[in-house]
């Protein structure tokens, strides 16, 4: 490594990483981590004078390209093992990206797993918890109870939870427990206003005419009034 100029150690660390993504077996890989890192080790300090030969030593000397790339790799040699069984490649990895292989493992159910390679990953986790909301509310009674459901939704209340849309994926689930629950979702949402069309839709109209009148949004109102006359909810008018 000693007799190697700058540029051309430079190339040799970019071969060791690009071998490393290549080989499979672990005694290869092994002894490529082995080698990067002591040529990394033996990289002399820089000068900090501003010369050509200061930045080259500033830019060898910057391991985040190289860390992205060891994180592939290891997230590859991961999905590998238990519980994934996935034997992909840092190829094939690339090629698909990383939001897509999070959620084939959250297909899998493996929600917990695909939050914790994203926050490796520095991937946003947004996405994985609706999909895990979502599969959450297609449980059935058996299954969860529906004050449990609204817990593990109140446990991941610092995320983005649309319950408007888990309401309305509750809804289409035919039967009283998902009916039930996905009235306690509705309930859950801020904006009662959101929540009347679906109402509407679903010829909820008591719970649609209080919440329209309760959001004091006028066009809300005429709009769940004429619905309600169209349907010939004359008790429910009256009541309000």
């Amino acid at each position: 490594i000693d007799e190697l100029s700058l540029d051309e150690l430079k190339v040799a660390l970019d071969g060791i990483v690009e071998a490393l993504m290549f080989f499979q077996r672990f005694d290869q890989r092994e002894a490529l981590l082995l080698a990067l890192s002591r040529a990394q080790a033996s990289i002399p300090k820089p000068k900090d004078d501003g010369s050509v030969e200061s930045d080259k030593l500033i830019a060898l000397r910057n391991f985040d390209d190289y860390s992205e790339r060891l994180n592939l790799l290891r997230v590859c040699e991961q999905m590998q093992r238990a519980p994934y069984f996935i034997p992909i490649t840092c190829v094939q990895y690339e090629n698909i990206t990383a939001p897509v292989l999070l959620k084939r493992l959250c297909n899998r159910s493996l929600h917990f797993q695909a939050y914790r390679i994203a926050n490796f990953l520095a991937i946003d986790t947004d996405f994985i918890v609706t999909h895990w909301a979502n599969s959450l509310v297609r449980v059935t009674d058996n299954q969860m109870s529906k004050s449990r459901v609204l817990k593990r939704l109140d446990n991941m209340k610092d995320h983005p939870i649309d319950y408007i849309d888990l309401a309305s994926y509750a809804f289409d689930i035919p039967d009283k427990f998902h009916e039930a629950l996905a009235l306690e979702l509705l309930e859950k949402n801020e904006s009662k206003a959101r929540g009347v069309p679906l109402l509407v839709k679903r010829d909820l109209m008591d719970e649609a005419l209080v919440n329209a009148v309760e959001s004091c949004d006028m066009s809300l109102m005429l709009y769940t009034f004429d619905e309600a006359k169209k349907q010939e909810k004359d008790d429910q008018l009256d009541a309000i």
